[in-house]
């Protein structure tokens, strides 16, 4: 395996080992089974492993002996999550009342021994020899390496350390500001936007801090930062308009004073061999004093705010108008700095690749022949728009004849283009890589699991690396996302925040440096790495689970990850699983978007499984009872299935179940009697109350008390005594923010006390929604007590059709968005209970978006939001008698000054003709829709602000363009909201 780029990280494995060997399962498994002190060796070796995981999954990049170590740890940690899952699950099964729960057995079924039982007498050697003393021959091993290593250092280093990987880093070749621009194409327009900013005026005049405003380019390792950098700097205007220049290539060394030191060098030409910050701010600051400065910091990684703050302070000596540009691959480093402007660096288009490898191929332009230009143009495609790739092979068809066709077609056809994600890589991507966090490694290198150009849902990928232990949270696996999207390893799928591509040459780094361990498996195209020592799998189909023969029973028996990615072209697309027989290991279970129909009975079998995801399989009509036996699975992922009706009754036995999502499943007759027993539930983003029982399963809420995020509780008009409501006890869950109450139909009085009844927990709701209440008011604590909800974002109140009067949401001191529909007998939108007629002017503080819908009788807006400088967006429809707001408003909208957006729909004729007049129209609308008017209002004719009008398609309206501030774009078109 020497030369593998594959990097082998154990370190989050042995922390997943370790909670499951302190938790209370395998301590009972340990003391009925006489293995409490074995497993307390086991837990002890782990731990003194894990000390010693950062010195070796950076040294393994060295030391192949490390890496062997490694390789070897791996291994038994696999090992041991199976024999400890294995008696989980035993501890589990022997307290299940299913199956007479407390008897002690002599031996039980085991996945572990080819008898298929594991007796007593076999528990404690099978853990000291399967585990025990491995792990413990492999710390000597890791030891004896990190004391040869350290003692190496510190011959090397005087003592003074130096890490491997600090070593490997350092040899990269610096940048400098010196560029043929000959060979630099595709990058004009680039080349303008940052000299705009570098030569425009101070963006913050009034700031009296005198601090140099830093631009920051930011893109993929190897698509041309630097080379961009470089033309600036030598740009005639730039070197023109400042008075000194400096280069710095920061590189993996944010040093202060090297820093500092390598600024002063460039400024004047001399080193001043000065190893104090002190004096070497001092100078800076004497050489930059009153003069426009541009400095250039090439190749920054440091994300920490300490490490730029010397230099800031040094610079503020520096002349107005003086700038930084600042290279990186990662947002989270330029935004670090504050930039006034980023410059996100694209890569080149295939045109773009092939001229700058004709100009490195031939200084004489457009003289290749077409013959080998045909074939050249077929080489720039490969280079996948990066300018470093097209340079890399241009050198290589020009190091013979420049005319030999043969060699050409050669280079065309060659295998370098397949073993590129082996060995051939641009080095400054694969360093991208190797400086993550060990957390953002792991989580990238299971991206290999999914094609090239594969659409990426944030939110599943979460799932995913939750599932296999990657994760502690889904707050974390955000947060891990975020970082990855800021570091180029994802990029925004055609500008849409929610979906992700992974550039080419990301994805080629992924599959590089994730081994064999990660396997996919494609029914028309050649796989990535599918091998015996394969654990995680994606296929394209699920024809090949069905399969017996040796070859494929041997590739899956120690699969623990199984990802279905279906492919619209694939041959086996109606799928029906016959048997999870040879999946014995299986931990993660992902059919997403199959064509399931049914899952095989055996599925209870899957001891191991953690993770079943059957979200949009539409197909699937029902889950077998024998999934209840599943007792290691954590998540269960169901949602939009839209023909499943009901859960297995025997849910309730799943006790380490942590999510159970049913979003979008609305055909949903109840959820399982008993399902308040699984304590240890996390989400569970819909619950729905059965008619069956007078809605007493509402009850099951009550021992919920670890349910955090959302929860949207549906039929409540099933609910028949208030007090079941009670008990349900939502104050009892503090980690609940977000919260809906649906009555699936008309209610009647006893809305009100089942309402009153569900009151959460104040101080932590972040989101409200009510849907088809029938109640005549709303309860006491949204009446009396909402002020108390004081991080409430979000409200929704629909269809509350006899409600006439609203609780005081205008006291909300936090609330951006507020959506009223079918209120039928509301009036007034009242907004304060302490001014009923007498209105403040400290309503509304915070709120961003108004949406008002079907709400027949609203006459009047409260004046403190016509008023507001928060309100960004207004939106009305069907409020016909909303025609004249207030007379005493004086200006009507004119006072909304961060007004952007304003939609007027269906039924909202009155209010378009009150927008005749200039001076009631909010003076900086940018986006205007009118679904409906004879004549455009004539106040749009001075609206210099507007951009874009949508007029709907019952609009008749003729008018002509002086009606209209120039440059505005006009559009027909149909908006459902409206």
């Amino acid at each position: 395996m020497e030369g593998s780029r594959e990097d082998i990280i154990v370190s989050l494995h042995l922390p997943v080992l370790l909670d499951k060997l302190s938790s209370e399962a395998l301590r009972d498994f340990g003391s009925v089974w006489c293995a409490q002190s074995e497993l307390g060796a086991l837990s002890d070796v782990l731990g003194k492993i894990q000390k010693l995981l950062k010195f070796a999954e950076q040294a393994q990049v060295r030391n192949i002996l490390v890496k062997d170590c490694l390789r070897n740890l791996r291994g038994v940690a696999y090992r041991a999550e199976d024999i400890l899952d294995e008696f989980i699950y035993e501890a589990c099964y022997e307290k299940d009342e299913r199956y007479g729960g407390g008897k002690v057995r002599l031996h039980f079924p085991s996945n572990l021994k080819s008898d298929g039982l594991l007796r007593k007498h076999e528990i404690v050697p099978l853990i000291n020899d399967e585990l025990v003393k491995k792990l413990e021959e492999i710390e000597k091993k890791l030891e004896d390496h990190y004391l040869r290593q350290s003692s190496g250092n510190q011959k090397s280093h005087g003592g003074g350390g130096g890490g491997v990987i600090d070593e490997i880093f350092d040899t990269r070749p610096k940048s400098d500001s010196l560029v043929d621009e000959s060979l630099t194409l595709g990058r004009k327009r680039d080349v303008e936007a940052i000299k705009n900013e570098l030569l425009s005026s101070n963006p913050n005049p009034n700031e009296n801090q005198k601090q140099v405003s830093v631009i920051a380019i930011v893109g993929l390792g190897g698509v041309g930062k630097t080379t961009l950098a470089q033309l600036v700097y030598n740009d005639p205007d730039v070197k023109e308009h400042f008075e000194r220049r400096a280069w710095v290539c920061v590189s993996t060394d944010f040093n202060d004073v090297s820093l500092i030191s390598a600024i002063l060098e460039s400024l004047n030409g001399r080193n001043l061999d000065l190893r104090n910050l002190d004096p070497l701010k001092c100078a800076l600051r004497k050489e930059i004093r009153g003069k426009r400065v541009l400095i250039i910091l090439d190749d920054v990684w440091t994300e920490k705010k300490r490490d730029w703050e010397p230099l800031r302070v040094a610079l503020m000596e520096a002349g107005e108008g003086s700038r930084i540009i600042v290279t990186s691959r990662s947002k989270r480093v330029s935004s670090m700095m504050h930039p006034m402007y980023t410059h996100d660096l694209q890569v080149l288009s295939d045109e773009e690749c092939w001229s700058i490898m004709e100009r490195h191929i031939s200084l004489n332009y457009g003289s290749i022949a077409p013959s080998l230009e045909e074939v050249g143009r077929k080489i720039a495609r490969k280079c996948k728009g990066l300018p470093l790739a097209a340079c890399t092979v241009a050198g290589l068809l020009s190091s013979s004849s420049s005319s030999d066709l043969n060699h050409w077609e050669e280079v065309l056809n060659s295998s370098m283009w397949d073993l590129e994600e082996i060995k051939d890589l641009p080095a400054a991507l694969s360093l991208s890589y190797y400086f993550l966090p060990t957390h953002l490694k792991q989580c990238f290198a299971y991206c290999s699991l999914f094609p090239q150009d594969y659409l990426f849902d944030k939110e599943r990928l979460i799932q995913l690396w939750s599932a296999e232990g990657f994760i502690k949270t889904d707050k974390a696996g955000g947060q891990y996302f975020d970082e990855l999207l800021q570091r180029s390893f994802f990029q925004y799928y055609n500008g849409f925040n929610a979906f992700f591509v992974m550039h080419d040459l990301v994805h080629d780094l992924a599959e590089a440096v994730s081994g064999d361990v990660y396997g996919r498996f494609d029914c028309q195209k050649s796989s990535h790495s599918s091998k015996l020592e394969t654990r995680y799998l994606s296929i394209c189909c699920l024809n090949s689970i069905n399969k017996d023969d040796k070859d494929h029973l041997d590739h899956k028996k120690r699969l623990s990850t199984w990802i279905c990615l279906p492919r619209y072209n694939c041959f086996g697309r109606d799928y029906h699983i016959e048997s999870f027989g040879g999946l014995r290991f299986l931990r993660v279970l992902d059919l997403y978007k199959s064509n399931i129909k049914m899952l095989p009975d055996d599925i209870g079998g899957l001891i191991y499984l953690h993770y079943i995801n059957l979200s949009f399989a539409r197909n699937i009509k029902r889950l077998p009872e024998s999934l209840c036996d599943l007792f290691n699975l954590q998540s269960l992922i169901l949602c939009a299935c839209s023909e499943l009706r009901e859960l297995p009754r025997g849910m309730k036995y799943l006790h380490n179940l942590q999510h159970l999502d049913l979003r979008e499943y609305d055909k949903l007759l109840s959820m399982p009697q008993g399902i308040g027993r699984l304590s240890s539930l996390k989400t569970l983003p819909e619950f729905t109350v059965s008619k069956a029982d007078d809605g007493r399963v509402i009850r099951e809420l009550k021992e919920l008390r670890q349910l955090e995020g959302a929860l949207s509780i549906r039929s409540l008009e099933n609910v028949i005594d208030p007090l079941d409501a009670r008990e349900a006890d939502l104050m009892s869950k503090p980690k609940i923010d977000e919260l809906e109450f649906w009555w699936g139909e008309s209610g009647d009085h006893k809305d009100v006390e089942v309402l009153e009844s569900l009151q959460p927990l104040p101080n932590q709701l972040r989101s409200l929604s009510i849907y088809n209440y029938s109640g005549l008011k709303f309860p006491r604590w949204l009446m009396i007590d909402l002020p108390s909800y004081n991080k409430l974002v979000s409200l929704e109140l629909s269809v509350c059709h006899e409600c006439q009067v609203l609780p005081p949401i205008g006291e909300l001191p936090l609330l951006e968005t507020l959506f009223l529909n079918g209120m039928k007998k509301l009036e007034e939108l009242s907004a304060s209970s302490s001014c009923r007629g007498e209105e403040s002017t400290d309503e509304f503080p915070s709120l961003r978006n108004l949406y008002i819908e079907n709400c027949p009788e609203l006459r009047i807006l409260p004046q403190p939001l016509l008023s507001s400088p928060t309100l960004c967006e207004l939106r009305f429809r069907s409020c016909p008698k909303l025609r004249m707001l207030p007379t005493h408003a004086g200006g009507g909208l004119s006072r909304l000054t961060s007004l952007k957006n304003l939609g007027l729909g269906k039924e909202m004729k009155g209010l378009v003709q009150f927008l005749d007049d200039t001076d009631t129209i909010p003076p900086n609308l940018n986006r205007l829709y009118i679904r409906d008017c004879k004549s455009l209002p004539k106040g749009l004719r001075n609206l210099s602000s507007l951009q874009h009008l949508t007029l709907g398609d019952e609009c008749k309206a003729h008018y002509s363009p002086e009606e209209l501030p120039t440059n505005v774009i006009v559009e027909k078109a149909k908006c459902s909201w409206y």
